[in-house]
């Protein structure tokens, strides 16, 4: 009687079949749920590397023409050039005439404290195309008295290649690299006076992605 009442007991819990068949259930939702992850946290970094390097483009391009419209100012009444130029924006480069890889211009920079003419400046400027860690866009300056003498546009060039003028790279060439860097200068006249229109292209690459921008720039200052 007593082995009749024992074979009878049903059996509880989980049977080692059913145990196996759960576990990898469990592991395939949570492969899926990971991936999903994954894949999100993929997208969202691709799409915070896109709008940096935009951003980081556009900052560069928009810095670049606001400076070019001070370009030629002078206290003087006519435009202030280079030593030696023709127009108030040099653009040099191995595809001159056509289009080039640097600018440089020269202006007048009151103080704001006391905006005389008394109190002006010469600021010189070129941007250029560069190899530093990466290749980038380097932007240079040098403020100088009014009674100094103006560099030509190769001694610009030559002192923003070495260390002779103050500088640094509009993109953060440790990591984000230039593409291009196109100039193309063209002259718009009048009865009465004539000015320069240039047209930039920047381009560059960063994490795989790449991305070009251009603007046109008339200058204010006509010669």
């Amino acid at each position: 009687m007593a082995l009749k009442a024992v074979r009878s007991r049903k059996q509880l819990g989980m049977t080692i079949i059913e145990l196996m068949v759960a576990s990898v259930v469990s592991l395939i939702a949570i492969g899926a749920v990971g991936t999903l992850y994954i894949k999100g946290l993929q997208a969202t970094t691709a799409r915070s590397q896109t709008l940096y390097l935009r951003q980081s483009v556009n900052d560069a391009l928009r810095i670049i023409a606001e400076d070019m419209l001070r370009a030629g100012f002078s206290t003087t009444g006519s435009s202030l050039k280079l030593s030696g130029a023709v127009n108030v924006i040099e653009v040099s480069g191995p595809s001159m005439p056509v289009s080039g890889n640097a600018l440089a211009y020269v202006f007048h920079e009151l103080d704001e404290t006391a905006p005389s003419t008394a109190a002006a400046s010469i600021t010189q400027v070129v941007f250029m195309e560069k190899a530093m860690s990466n290749n980038t866009v380097k932007f240079c300056y040098a403020d100088l008295s009014l009674s100094s003498a103006l560099k030509t546009n190769a001694e610009m060039l030559t002192a923003c290649s070495g260390s002779a003028f103050s500088g640094k790279s509009l993109l953060p060439h440790q990591h984000m690299e230039v593409t291009k860097f196109e100039v193309i200068p063209r002259l718009v006249s009048t009865a009465a006076a004539t000015t320069q229109e240039i047209s930039i292209e920047l381009g560059a690459s960063f994490a795989g992605q790449t991305y070009n921008r251009s603007t046109v720039v008339t200058l204010r200052n006509w010669q």
